[in-house]
């Protein structure tokens, strides 16, 4: 309750209202309209930095397996159903993913999709294919001057239209900005608020979604990594509503190598607590080779519901 009472505290201090509020008053500017001048470039990962993958991976098979229990060890046991958890991943030399193929438990592939990139990490094309590689449909990008998303649009396997998502965006500074979802009827769907604090603050990303009824879903805090010791470090999300009631608080642990290794969940709406620790084993690369996730309940670990997943990784 303590260190609730304390994140409580940090949240109601955060300079929300300071800069934003400033920018916000001046908002007649016609610049502030869909401006790349005003803005940072939108910044975009490439799936090797999401995956935390270190050297240049060509692909990954990945296979998850349920655990057992044997002599008072956690052993692997079998492999799931599951044709989500058993995963090709071919990579481009920039660390992009360029096709994606999962397989059904008795190996044979169940459907894949490909991908292709403007540059790396912004995507401008994904095609879906069937266990036959029959076309099932393919989903495109558009991006305006300044990098950020502007039109998704979702064809079938004939090639024609079935939705068109575009995304308008009301700059109100170089960090901040408000976007509105539209699909092709010209229907609102969501509202977005989005604020990135700079390095001084306790606070990296502040996000408002609210859904085409008005209703506001959550503000969410993405807290820093903190370095706590010299083994591990810490960051802190907190979820709540607009009135600053904290939803829940989730404290993640990184290993030294960027892995999350412990994750605490406190969840205030329900007033139920998770906990979850990750277990690793490296190659020479420093990327995984098998990762064992354990939740935790009051008499240790959930064996029933832990899994490990094994990785073959090859690399350029």
């Amino acid at each position: 309750m303590k260190q609730l009472i304390a994140l409580l505290i940090v949240i109601s201090s955060l300079p929300v209202s300071t800069n934003a509020q400033r920018d916000r008053n001046n908002n007649n500017d016609p610049r502030l309209k869909n401006s790349a001048n005003l803005v940072e470039k939108q910044y975009y990962q490439t799936d090797a930095q999401k995956m935390n993958l270190k050297d240049k991976v060509k692909s990954i098979r990945e296979l998850t397996y349920t655990v057992a229990e044997k002599n008072s060890n956690i052993v692997k046991d079998k492999m799931t159903i599951n044709n989500s958890e058993n995963i090709l991943s071919n990579f481009d030399k920039y660390g992009n993913i360029t096709t994606t193929i999962w397989y059904t438990s008795t190996g044979k592939i169940d459907q894949s999709w490909e991908y292709k990139y403007i540059k790396p990490g912004m995507m401008s094309e994904m095609t879906y294919f069937n266990s036959n590689h029959n076309l099932i449909g393919k989903t495109t990008y558009e991006y305006n001057e300044a990098d950020y998303l502007v039109k998704e649009i979702q064809y079938d396997n004939t090639g024609k239209v079935e939705k068109v998502f575009i995304y308008n965006y009301t700059f109100l500074g170089r960090r901040e900005y408000l976007m509105e979802t539209v699909d092709n009827n010209g229907k609102t769907l969501n509202h977005k608020e989005k604020i990135s604090y700079d390095k001084d603050t306790n606070v990296v990303l502040e996000e408002k979604l609210i859904s085409g009824f008005g209703k506001l879903h959550a503000y969410v805090y993405d807290g820093k990594k903190q370095i706590i010791t010299d083994n591990y470090q810490e960051k802190i999300i907190i979820k709540g509503d607009e009135d600053y009631h904290v939803f829940s608080v989730t404290s993640i642990q990184y290993d030294l190598r960027g892995n999350v290794i412990l994750k605490n969940s406190d969840d205030v709406y329900y007033k139920s607590k998770r906990s979850t620790k990750f277990e690793y084993v490296y190659d020479s690369h420093s990327n995984y080779t098998s990762k064992s996730t354990f939740p935790m309940g009051d008499n240790g670990i959930l064996v029933s519901n832990s899994k490990i997943i094994e990785r073959k990784i090859e690399y350029y």
